[in-house]
């Protein structure tokens, strides 16, 4: 229920109240040994999180996706399109 309401929180722009309420979701979850809950929590608590903290984007290589790697040949292809 409270990460329920974390993930509404965050929505609504609520970042720190988002970030509260996983927090105590998460606590709940463990005191009572519910795992599939405690799950969620985590998950809400991670977004709320990184929404906090202004999550990073992922930088894009500047290196051109034809220019191989010298691990290309054993991995596969050096970059991949979405």
């Amino acid at each position: 229920m409270l990460a329920s309401l974390s993930r509404a929180q965050l929505g609504a722009g609520e970042i720190a109240e988002a970030v509260h309420s996983a927090e105590e979701a998460v606590a709940i979850a463990q005191q009572r040994g519910q795992h599939y809950w405690e799950l969620s929590a985590q998950l809400a608590l991670a977004a709320a999180l990184a929404a906090s903290r202004g999550a990073r984007r992922a930088r894009p290589s500047t290196r051109p996706c034809s220019a191989p790697r010298s691990s290309s040949r054993r991995r596969g292809p050096a970059c991949r399109s979405p």
